[in-house]
């Protein structure tokens, strides 16, 4: 099995539409098994509560996490559905495989839902200045990790829609194809400044590669999908001051984190049948970061004021040679960054005006007519 292209054209009616139900009915996944992994926490925790609330029987992985035991007696108990912890190592193609097999005879002989969840941070800074170790364990974990599960589930997808019962030889109810969601990032699609992480950049970004080239794969008897998160409060952060995660909140519009729960819905939606159309497709859910284009955005990157004027923010963009002659005539320091952004300066009196684009008042302005004019003008981030 697999997707039927001939002659430049992909088959027509290869697959069939559903027949229509109601909302509530496309978004139950009552009697059906779902396999999270890096379950015990964060993300992964808050899907399998909203699987479990919808009617699944979900399958908790974990690595070392041993809360997730209880997490998942909790499960269980509160919403009446069978929930198991189980301890994969996702880096290892054999115990990937093996915890698929038994989740699925443990749990009714079926496998509808996987969520590829299980992923780790970079914590080295740029590239040149880390070793590889690193850069080996978050693709091990992150990209790897995420095919192994892909292909261990997709085997039991293939083998459900082209038999049609459960591994006992049962009648197979309510199966209209697998669905495979993989956790990606928002840094899968931009180099989110002001972190140097450009392994687990790739290993995200391959992530969504994966995924789409499995959508075509799997036509017709899964469907596979991404979702990339933003800035999510979970304990993979922990590493990080508080003046980092601040300055992530300076470039999120609505200027907090995401909390776990906020991203139930977006896997509940690819895990059901409300979304038998979709395949293929990352879904982003981070309060509206990258729709905050880079020239746009307000860093406010450890900006100091040498002079007496008082602090002048400034968000760096569109590096040029002014800036820098700006910076020694208003005597302020920032830092440059690698990327072609826009320079602006910000009064800080609170308002909704636009900021003033900084290369208006570059060539033959004194350091007094800037900090006055700048000033006068509102800022649309408080300093």
């Amino acid at each position: 099995m697999g997707f039927i292209f001939d002659k430049g054209a992909f088959a027509h009616d290869a697959t069939s539409a559903p027949a229509e139900t109601s909302v509530m009915k496309l978004f139950s996944l009552k009697g059906r098994t779902a396999i999270v992994s890096g379950a015990a926490a964060g993300i992964g925790y808050s899907v399998v509560n909203a699987f479990a609330e919808a009617g699944a029987n979900v399958a908790i992985w974990y690595n070392s996490n041993k809360k997730a035991e209880q997490a998942a007696a909790a499960v269980a108990e509160k919403y009446g559905v069978a929930c198991k912890a189980y301890q994969v190592n996702v880096e290892s193609e054999e115990s990937v495989k093996a915890g698929v097999d038994q989740c699925v005879k443990d749990m009714g002989g079926r496998l509808d839902v996987f969520v590829a969840n299980s992923g780790i941070p970079w914590t080295q800074g740029p590239m040149l200045d880390a070793g590889t170790k690193m850069y080996h364990d978050v693709m091990k974990t992150n990209t790897d990790g995420t095919y192994y599960c892909a292909k261990a589930a997709g085997e039991h997808f293939r083998r459900q829609k082209k038999e049609g019962t459960t591994i006992d030889g049962k009648k197979l109810e309510n199966f209209l194809g697998g669905s495979f969601i993989a956790t990606a990032s928002m840094s899968a699609h931009i180099a989110n400044v002001p972190q140097f992480q450009a392994a687990y950049n790739a290993s995200k970004a391959a992530i969504i590669h994966m995924c789409k080239s499995l959508a075509v794969e799997w036509v017709d008897f899964a469907r596979a999908n991404t979702i990339s998160p933003g800035y999510i409060n979970t304990e993979i952060s922990d590493f990080c001051p508080t003046e980092m995660r601040n300055l992530w909140k300076n470039l999120i519009p609505m200027g907090r984190e995401a909390e776990p729960h906020e991203l139930k819905g977006a896997y509940l939606y690819l895990a059901s049948d409300a979304s038998t159309y979709t395949t293929g497709t990352d879904i982003r859910v981070d309060g509206g970061f990258i729709s905050n284009s880079p020239s746009e955005r307000i860093l406010g990157l450890g900006v100091t004021q040498a002079g007496s004027h008082g602090r002048v923010p400034v968000c760096m963009s569109d590096l040029r040679s002014g800036a820098r002659d700006l910076s020694r005539r208003i005597g302020v320091t920032f830092y440059t960054l690698p990327l072609n952004f826009a320079i602006f300066v910000f009064g800080e009196i609170d308002d909704s005006r636009s900021p003033l684009l900084l290369s208006r008042l570059l060539a033959g302005t004194s350091a007094e007519k800037i900090l006055s004019f700048s000033a006068s003008l509102p800022s649309i981030q408080k300093f």
